[in-house]
């Protein structure tokens, strides 16, 4: 039995002349719409027009009067809004054209109605052509162009060649040959050495004079590029103390470097934290030419994970701009600010490694406590840099010169102890660092050194309070140089933006000029980890770190900074410190939320297995509280709801890791204690204070990663405080904060 519809185009085809051959569809006939939804009437169509930058959504009908079986062709061909030279039909022998795109079903009940609201937050999947492969897919962009030709543009040194560009040995070093324009991308940990021309890398000029510089290039950050630009000096001829047998090879190149491996242990880091495992080494094992160098690849084109690092022209002028002024000693202090994954801090690093050109040393302010350069989380530092940094914030954590503990990832839960934190460094700097003495400079070195310019690199969170605190700062810090990252659209034009304005700072402060710079392109990279990511291995990487013995250099005016990394042992199978709580500190203090809520006889169950700071108090300060409170257990001296140490009094010293504590009958408690500071250091720095915030060590630094199924001799399922795999019931999973929720009508 024939369906209704059935039946009635039948009779309705009955009514009509028979055909006595099917005509071929025409091409105007194919591309032509399918009739209108509307009932037929003696009036001419006419065509609506479309507003502009609509999307053209295609109504479905649901009226049922008219017959749309009777006039609908054999073959429909939806119009896209191209023109008619775009599309193709059926071709002359009846066929259907390859590249004709089948028109969708029309309404049936069964299927909900697609509104315009729909489509504009949904886009429509582009049409599939019958029998292609694919939509071309753009070509990867080229990182090196450079090519490692053996005996023309690359050398293996002899043994008189290492001795004369100081390299360790000879089968750790190759010499590379570079003409103008050339680039040279590597992924890996390397040394880096100019000896003929310049070059820039990662948009920081180096030169014969700069020395070795050490490269940490992980693709879990963009990779700096090597690339060789003209000189004075690659056109005053080849340098005599160039061996005889490689002049013949510089006559034409413009610019020579030596890559020599360099041995760091920092490669272990993705043992203890597996997130980043294998970051200094190709992904999923791609091939890459060999440079004959352990630990060194050469990287040709751009993938999904391995990105370069792109510096908008915006930011080179600004550097150069700076450089241009102040041409005495005066006071310059440059802030960096902009909103989050705008390149701020990249920028911060390119801008101080520039500065180091003109300059003996520069120091850096770090404000922003999620993503700090220098130090872990939750610290605000001052640092004394002088040689450029090339690498993740991870690989170069630091000694600072003077730092102040938070405890926290964010100044939301103590905005006014950041802020006198802050203010304390400033002032720091405006007394002992902006004008301070500088020893052991080389005589040939004519970089200025009477002044020490800072520059700030402040949080990206730009909202709220956040925006209220980044104004406090510019209150308090006066800065001579505003460097404004923005995140901007792509249809923003940029060739003429104001590069260096006049100041818009609040009344009553000195003149500054603004520089209004681009934010870099996000990579597949920035994606791939989240800043949380980043947070823990900065974290992890400091108490793995190897600090050099000589704490206390000649110069009283530098920062010391990490040249090893040791993995073999995770943090619950060192060998810690022991310390008597009693003799060791006069005042344990918690900071954050609900910390003035900790009662004395649960402190014990709060520090175990805790992060805090170790602070050294001056020794006329009595703003701590000292003694044991009522219902205090005896020898930890803590005092419910005290005030922390003040910034103006105090300094941070070192984080430490309370791995265990232990009750001594005798002797009262001791805390385990592990630190990268020696203690010798800690002797003479003499912490009395012992300060925690709501910073927790990651779960990486909990395993064993030695032995997957013991932590700490114990089996994994055993351990407490840790599930393994997925929690079940209500409550169970991660809860997520939602504050950008407020209510209708409120605003």
């Amino acid at each position: 039995m024939l369906s209704a519809v059935a039946a009635r185009k039948a009779r309705l085809q009955a009514q009509q002349p028979p055909h006595t051959l099917l005509q071929p569809l025409s091409l105007a006939q194919s591309i032509s719409k399918p009739p209108s939804k509307r009932k037929l009437t003696t009036e001419p169509a006419r065509k609506k027009k479309r507003k502009a930058n609509k999307r053209h959504v295609l109504q479905q009908s649901r009226d049922f009067e008219q017959d749309t079986f009777a006039e609908q062709a054999d073959i429909v061909v939806v119009d896209d809004g191209s023109s008619d030279d775009d599309q193709t039909g059926c071709s002359s022998d009846g066929e259907i054209s390859r590249d004709v795109a089948f028109a969708k079903p029309g309404w049936v009940p069964s299927t909900p109605l697609r509104y315009s609201s729909d489509s504009d937050s949904r886009e429509e999947p582009a049409t599939r052509k019958i029998g292609t492969t694919g939509t071309p897919t753009v070509p990867p962009q080229a990182l090196s162009t450079w090519r490692p030709v053996a005996n023309q543009t690359m050398f293996a040194l002899t043994a008189d060649d290492a001795r004369i560009f100081k390299a360790a040995s000879v089968a750790s070093a190759r010499l590379c040959l570079l003409r103008k324009g050339e680039r040279l991308t590597l992924l890996g940990v390397y040394s880096l050495l100019v000896v003929y021309g310049s070059i820039t890398l990662g948009g920081t000029l180096l030169s014969p004079h700069t020395g070795t510089q050490s490269v940490f290039a992980p693709w879990s950050s963009p990779l700096p590029a090597v690339e060789c630009i003209a000189s004075r000096e690659s056109s005053c001829g080849i340098p005599p103390e160039i061996p005889s047998h490689l002049q013949r090879a510089f006559t034409g190149a413009d610019a020579a470097v030596v890559i020599q491996e360099l041995r760091t242990g920092i490669e272990g880091l993705g043992r203890v934290c597996r997130t980043f495992e294998n970051v200094f080494s190709f992904p999923g094992g791609l091939a890459a030419d060999d440079l004959g160098l352990n630990g060194v690849q050469y990287v040709e084109v751009e993938t999904s994970t391995v990105c370069p690092l792109v510096v908008p022209p915006s930011w080179d002028r600004a550097c150069k701009a700076t450089l241009g002024e102040n041409k005495d000693s005066s006071r310059m202090v440059c802030l960096v600010q902009g909103a989050k994954k705008t390149g701020k801090s990249s920028f911060a690093r390119m801008l101080t490694n520039s500065l180091l050109a003109k300059y003996r040393k520069v120091a850096f302010l770090e404000c922003d406590v999620g993503q700090s350069e220098f130090t872990p989380g939750g610290v605000v530092a001052l640092n004394i840099i002088d040689s450029p940094v090339f690498g993740p914030p991870f690989s170069h954590p630091s000694i600072p010169y003077r730092a102040h503990y938070i405890g926290s990832t964010s100044p939301r839960d103590s905005p006014d102890l950041y802020l006198e934190a802050v203010g304390a460094l400033i002032q720091t700097y405006n007394i002992d660092v902006q004008y301070g003495d500088i020893h052991g400079s080389h005589p040939s070195d004519t970089r200025m050194a009477d002044s020490i310019p800072l520059v700030i690199n402040t949080m990206g969170w730009n909202k709220g309070l956040g925006a209220d605190l980044s104004r406090k700062i510019i209150e308090i810090v006066q800065p001579s140089n505003i460097y404004d990252v923005s995140a901007v659209s792509p249809d923003d034009e940029w060739g003429n933006f104001q590069e260096v304005g006049k100041t818009q700072v609040p009344s009553g402060h000195a003149q500054c000029r603004i520089h209004a710079l681009k934010s870099s392109s996000p990579t597949g990279s920035s994606t791939r980890f989240t800043p949380a990511d980043h947070r823990n291995l900065s974290l992890l990487s400091y108490f793995h770190v190897v600090f050099p013995p000589n704490l206390h250099p000649k110069d009283a005016l530098a920062s010391l900074y990490a040249d090893s990394w040791d993995t073999s042992l995770p943090l619950c199978a060192q060998v810690p410190y022991e310390v008597n709580v009693k003799a060791a500190f006069d005042a344990i203090v918690l900071v954050g939320p609900g910390a003035e809520d900790v009662v004395p006889s649960e402190l014990a169950r709060v520090l175990n297995g805790s992060i805090v700071g170790l602070i050294s108090q001056e020794c006329d300060s009595s703003n701590v509280s000292s003694g044991e409170s009522e219902g205090a257990v005896v020898g930890l001296s803590y005092a419910q709801g005290a005030p922390p140490p003040s910034p103006t009094a105090s300094s941070c010293i070192a984080l430490a890791l309370l791995r265990s504590i232990q009750d001594d009958a005798t002797d009262g408690w001791k805390f385990h204690v592990l630190t990268p500071i020696c203690p010798v250091a800690l002797a003479r720095a003499s912490p009395r204070v012992l300060l925690k915030g709501s910073m927790e060590l990651p779960v990486w630094g909990l395993l064993d990663y030695r032995d997957h199924s013991v932590i700490g001799g114990i089996e994994r399922q055993q351990v407490p405080y840790l599930r393994w795999g997925k929690g079940e019931g209500a409550g169970a999973e991660r809860r997520r904060a939602r504050r950008n929720l407020t209510r209708f009508g409120l605003y």
